[in-house]
């Protein structure tokens, strides 16, 4: 009985910390798809909420108050007690002589003024307004796509380093297995030592490359893990890459080219200068203004000629001013307003000119990349039998330890081209996507 007291102590102990150790792992692995790292970096992104932050601060001034459009109402009053010493002589001979005599001045008034018209400078302001509301949008959704196809970038980055890692463990594996048959044929006494020699060789340089590539994979987590502003030692189980595909082509795309938010960001910037243009142009027209007020006003004394007096009341009326003269100063500003005006339609050209270049730039190399990807999966696959046949031979003796080399090399030299190719190729297909506002992220 005692026996099993103590076996069953022990087993409940064993099973306490089973439990611990599996409700808090010291390496926990986070399962992230490309869609949820994208939905995670922009969250988190500083740069997109500062975004979102100036779009709500357009959006606000976009507003007829803003622009000057609606009445401005006020309410003032004032109420000033005040203690005099009052000396009068009448024309009829009387004298008023009286100290430190009290008394009260009070008014109020509540009064409004509203822009009759003013050359259309309200209404230029207004489009302004709406104009740079605009340019926000453009803006932000220009950075929400910029942070979409970083997060890609460097998830498709991972994606190939952990590929060729997988690559180079094989290759490891296989070396392993030919240092392993060089030792038997020399123990067998059909080789020498600088067989076994060039198998170790051999494999350490392996390793020593398979570290390396290690080492890149962690920087590349690493870095993966600051963008989406998580631990920097969390491990991503990457799901495995869509085929790269185009669905539009060049032709369409230049026509895409028109939805671009940066140049569709700066057609807005080009429409608010020129707003700004008739708002300068328009200082030269009068100004009409309505005023309307409701006024009171209560006085009174205990000495003088009046001892109270009260009076209150509504007025209304209009006013109007005329530039005559600014010295020059607003025909300057338009022709400088002008000017600005131009610069932003040249800069709105040269950007069209700079996305239609790395359109095609990046077409091409999609297109060109594509065609290399089908011929090198075919080495890849080819390479990897070519390297376990050259294995077989050389266990039976029918091949040399440096044509096993070679076909090792092979491999290896192919393995890196496909995964560097594969991921150019979704590289370009991603600044492609980009460029013609067709970035989108598959569930």
């Amino acid at each position: 009985m005692k026996y099993c007291s103590m076996k069953y102590y022990f087993l409940i102990i064993i099973l306490f910390f089973l439990f611990i150790g599996i409700i808090s792992p010291v390496n926990s692995q986070d399962l992230f798809t490309l869609r949820q790292a994208v939905d995670l970096a922009i969250e988190n992104s500083f740069e997109i909420k500062i975004e979102r932050n100036n779009t709500a601060i357009s959006d606000n001034n976009n507003n007829p108050g803003v622009a000057g459009a609606l009445p401005s109402v006020g309410l003032s009053a004032s109420d000033n007690q005040q203690m005099t010493s009052i000396y009068q002589k009448l024309s009829n001979g009387t004298i008023i002589e009286r100290q430190n005599a009290f008394g009260n001045n009070a008014n109020a008034s509540l009064f409004a003024s509203m822009i009759l018209y003013n050359g259309m400078r309200i209404t230029a302001e207004k489009k302004r307004l709406e104009e740079i509301s605009l340019l926000s949008k453009y803006q932000l959704k220009s950075k929400i796509q910029s942070v979409t196809a970083e997060v890609m970038l460097k998830y498709y980055e991972m994606v190939r380093q952990e590929k060729y890692l997988v690559s180079l463990q094989k290759s490891v594996e296989l070396a392993e297995k030919k240092l392993e048959i060089a030792h038997n044929r020399k123990e067998a006494g059909l080789a020498g030592n600088p067989e076994v020699f060039q198998s170790q060789v051999d494999l350490n340089t392996l390793l020593e490359t398979q570290a390396e590539q290690e080492l890149q994979l962690q920087q590349a987590r690493i870095t993966f893990a600051g963008l989406l502003n998580l631990p920097r030692d969390t491990v991503f189980k990457l799901e495995e890459p869509t085929p790269s595909v185009l669905p539009f082509s060049l032709e369409e795309g230049m026509d895409f080219l028109k939805t671009n938010p940066d140049l569709k960001a700066l057609g807005a910037a080009v429409r608010a200068q020129e707003e700004v243009v008739r708002q300068i142009a328009a200082l030269r027209s009068p100004t009409l203004r309505a005023n309307a007020a409701y006024n009171y006003n209560f006085s009174q004394s205990q000495a003088g000629f009046q001892l109270m007096n009260q009076s209150y009341g509504p007025t209304i009326g209009l006013s109007l001013s005329l530039p005559l003269y600014s010295g020059g100063a607003n025909k300057k500003a338009e022709q400088n307003a002008r000017l600005t005006t131009d610069n932003f339609k040249l800069s709105q050209e040269s950007l069209k000119n700079e996305l239609q270049t790395s359109l095609q730039s990046w077409y091409a190399t999609w297109e060109s990349g594509k065609r290399q990807l089908a011929l090198e999966k075919d080495n890849y696959k080819l390479s990897g039998e070519l390297l376990e046949l050259e294995l077989e031979k050389y266990k039976l003796r029918e091949s040399s330890v440096l044509q096993l080399r070679q076909a090792e090399e092979n491999f290896e030299n192919s393995s890196f081209r496909l995964f560097t190719i594969a991921y150019t190729v979704k590289t370009a297909e991603i600044q492609v996507k980009l460029l013609c506002n067709q970035l989108e992220v598959e569930e």
